[in-house]
């Protein structure tokens, strides 16, 4: 098959990844007008930010990457995308909080199956001494996607701010935070008719009965047997997830509510650490992590993550507590380099674990727990400080300084215990 094409193949997928990442991101940018809008609290607000996300989210991705497997890669791509942006969308016509949530959750069911397809497309198109840097590739796309996508929103906002209600056909008037989810969901749409243009990729011939595959329950055994190793390097990673989590989802109104900066403003600065700061930080965490196993480091990957999480835990303890928003946001830009110096070899240390013959349905099954736990809990937990510990929105900056350091130190402490049952793990794998 022809290279150009491969790439454009990856081109489309990132595509469509950078689309996911401003849908499910724009809301961190509108919290504000919001909260005034609905008359709700930050508890409530993090739910929309969280929970109604991370319900269908976490679950959803199992079945939906099992069907991948025996169904048209490209017709379910296809539905995600166009899903999630018709949803985002809705939002925006949402009136009231059930209304939002409900519609959030809808965002969430669009993008369950986007990534363990895009995965399977992926390793369809390219051989096995290429696909790492393919997928390497896509993954860094999420940083390069994040970034972008609070760029994106927040040019919107400062194109529709201008006004308190647009009047629209049909529709009638609506608010600007309204404007801006239409604005950015719609879009989504001709991404999805994009992937029409690529083709359904090669698939291995079938094995006959149930030989070569392995059951869920084999998969649950395996777990099992290794539970030490797994319990500790999965709970360290969703404690890390929660952490970054709850900074994506509160640090834009951080900035407004601490110094005055508008949305735009915050989210057009916070959109260009992230592209810069975590895609060279995902880059430097797989070397380090490269340099350490040809050193003979066997838990190379799992040491990269603990220091990741030690310099993230020092910065996110000092940047909400700067006097002025520059020397914060410039000591974001460690933060973020670490956040991305965790993410490749966090997902590489648990494909160690994992014999090949379970890798994908663990795979799965690890991405559901970390996910429903980081998504679910780490906009709220902040939430929840700021209204029942500091009773102030105001003290949000304080909120961030104490739940996201213990968070990441917790998830310190995870690694370290998970790093001898992680060599045993790793070994056992490779018989």
């Amino acid at each position: 098959m022809d290279r150009f094409y491969r790439w454009y193949v990856i081109g489309v997928l990132n595509l469509g990844l950078m689309s996911a990442l401003t849908d499910r991101r724009v809301l961190n940018l509108l919290v504000e007008p919001i909260q005034q809008d609905l008359g709700i609290s930050d508890t409530a607000i993090s739910l929309l930010l969280g929970l109604s996300f991370a319900i269908f989210f976490s679950t959803l991705g199992i079945p939906i990457g099992r069907l991948a497997d025996r169904r048209s890669r490209r017709a379910i791509l296809t539905a995600s995308i166009a899903t999630w942006s018709l949803m985002t969308a809705a939002c925006g016509l949402a009136a009231t909080y059930p209304q939002l949530f409900l519609a959030r959750a809808g965002v969430g069911v669009g993008e369950a199956g986007y990534t363990p397809t895009a995965m399977a497309m992926i390793a369809g198109y390219f051989p096995g001494e290429r696909r790492s840097t393919a997928i390497s590739t896509y993954l860094m796309g999420a940083y390069t996607g994040t970034g972008l996508a609070l760029i994106i929103a927040a040019t919107v906002i400062g194109l529709v701010s201008a006004r308190d209600y647009w009047l629209l056909p049909l529709i009638g008037p609506v608010r600007p935070w309204q404007l801006v989810l239409m604005i950015v969901g719609l879009p989504g749409l001709l991404i999805a008719l994009l992937m029409l243009s690529v083709r359904e990729p090669p698939r291995p011939e079938p094995t006959t009965g149930a030989k070569g595959r392995a059951s869920f329950g084999k998969v649950l055994r395996y777990v099992g047997d290794h539970r030490a190793a797994f319990g500790a390097i999965c709970g360290g990673r969703a404690l890390f997830l929660t952490a970054i989590i709850g900074v994506n989802a509160w640090t834009p109104s951080f900035f407004i509510r601490t110094y005055g900066w508008s949305a735009q403003q915050a989210g057009l600065t916070l959109g260009t650490i992230i592209v810069v700061c975590s895609t060279l930080g995902i880059l430097t965490g797989g070397y380090l992590a490269d340099v350490l196993t040809q050193r003979g480091r066997l838990d190379a990957n799992v040491r990269v993550e603990i220091g990741a999480a030690a310099g993230m835990a020092l910065t996110c303890l000092i940047f909400p507590l700067m006097p002025t928003a520059g020397w914060a946001a410039l000591w974001l830009v460690p933060a973020f380099f670490c956040r991305g110096a965790s993410t490749g070899v966090a997902m590489a240390a648990v494909q160690e674990m994992l014999p090949n013959p379970i890798r994908a349905q663990s795979t799965a099954l690890y991405l559901a727990f970390v996910n429903m736990v980081s998504q679910g809990l780490g906009p709220t937990v902040v939430a929840l400080t700021t209204d029942f510990i500091f009773h102030d929105p105001a003290a949000l900056r304080y909120s961030l300084a104490m739940i996201t350091p213990l968070l990441l130190i917790a998830a310190m402490g995870s690694l370290v215990a998970g790093l001898r049952p992680f060599r045993a793990t790793k070994a056992a794998a490779l018989k």
